[in-house]
């Protein structure tokens, strides 16, 4: 084999691969027994990253106590928790006014391996705080009950709607949460503020910690946890990620400015992306050992409380590792889609990408694409081949030759 067929090879073998890993919608494989190779058993009481701790809901015959624990903020801390559904063409967002927040994501256009709903993330499987230190210590704001303009409702083609919640303290001063969702995408608006609690905050960041054990959607468990990961993004260094192929726990701290940060899978991710940054954020994960769940992530992003005041704006992002739809999203998001090695992303990004998606707009069948693309890295490879081509079959002609002269 001369160096232009090698060359040929390699690019044609790189295609499939970038195929594989980016394109091809998960498929049903043989089974592969994960025995011996999940090595690591990790109790939650051995785990590098400790569970968030669910806080018992306050009762009304607990006020008092309430009172003296909390302050002002006891009095958002009780009433009757109302959840609904938002649906547009591309998921449900279920919201609760326990918390004001989202608690769980159905992918619509996606299946698990067992062909059942893709559920990104719920309750037994996502937990989020946003903790700010008071003078009646730190508090959790998801543990406040919120008021809501919103009810269930089902958008239609170029609709979007905004969902408001609103947790109003004894004193008058209150938190407002929002999220505008849009029906035609998978990243949604979503902006905290709080109003007149200057004099009750003593620190100068609230602390976003973001816990997700991360769900199995693959028939290949091994393939799964080897692509689960969690990915940031920092102004200065750009996108960085935990080592995703580890049987051991993982943790690091990042003390600069952070833009967005992911629990990325290998076909799809849920994110969060701030529009001035994160000051600073601690990233971990471990391994587990159930078959449901492929691995437990963990971060810890600090917002300054003076956005806060004036409203911080971030978005997040629950869908597919779609290139083309997560290079919209924010600088660095098509980083969750691994394309290889810097020089082989250059080329899968600059010419097979291009070429994958423009082919894509006019042939529906995945496999065809393919063909087509090979044969035209084939053919564009052709003129430095064929001179390798030609002196093979004169050395066929010439072979019974030399064997006489043999």
């Amino acid at each position: 084999m001369d160096r232009n067929q090698a060359i040929g090879l390699v690019l044609i073998a790189g295609i499939l691969i970038t195929y594989s890993l980016v394109f091809k919608p998960p498929t049903p494989e043989e089974p592969i027994t994960t025995g011996d190779t999940t090595s690591v058993t990790t109790p939650a009481e051995e785990s590098l990253i400790q569970p968030i701790e669910q806080q018992a809901a306050p009762t009304v015959n607990r006020d008092s106590l309430l009172d003296s624990q909390y302050g002002a903020f006891a009095s958002a801390m009780s009433g009757t928790e109302e959840t609904f559904i938002i649906e547009t063409e591309k998921a449900k967002y279920n919201f609760s006014t326990k918390g004001g927040s989202i608690q769980s994501v159905e992918l619509k256009d996606y299946l698990t391996h067992t062909k059942e709903p893709l559920i990104l993330f719920d309750e037994s499987s996502n937990r989020q705080q946003l903790q700010i230190g008071t003078t009646n210590g730190v508090v959790d704001l998801t543990t406040l009950t919120y008021s809501t303009n919103q009810g269930a409702q089902t958008l239609q083609s170029g609709d979007s709607t905004v969902v408001k919640f609103v947790a109003t303290l004894a004193d008058g001063s209150n938190v407002e949460q929002s999220y505008t969702i849009f029906n035609d995408k998978y990243d949604l608006k979503y902006s905290i503020k709080l109003n007149g609690m200057q004099n009750k905050v003593l620190t100068n960041e609230m602390t976003i910690v973001w816990e997700d054990n991360m769900k199995r959607f693959e028939y290949n468990l091994d393939d799964a946890r080897n692509k689960a990961t969690l990915r940031y993004y920092t102004f200065e260094d750009g996108s960085d990620n935990l080592k995703a192929i580890s049987n051991d726990p993982q943790q690091e701290t990042v003390g600069e400015g952070i833009k967005w940060a992911s629990f990325s899978q290998h076909f799809f991710n849920a994110g969060i992306i701030a529009e001035k940054g994160f000051s600073s954020g601690i990233f971990a994960s471990t391994p587990v050992a159930d078959t449901s769940h492929v691995e437990l992530g963990k971060m810890e992003l600090k917002v300054p409380m003076g956005d806060l005041y004036a409203g911080a704006n971030f978005s997040y992002y629950y869908g597919p590792n779609s290139y083309k739809v997560l290079r919209k999203v924010t600088d660095g998001y098509e980083d969750n889609v691994y394309m290889g090695y810097k020089l082989v992303s250059w080329v899968n990004k600059l010419i097979i990408v291009q070429l994958f998606s423009f082919l894509e707009q006019h042939i529906a069948n995945y496999g065809i694409i393919i063909i087509i693309i090979v044969l035209i890295i084939k053919l564009a490879l052709f003129p430095l081949s064929r001179k390798s081509y030609l002196s093979m079959a004169k050395m066929k002609v010439l072979k019974p030759e030399l064997d006489a002269l043999k």
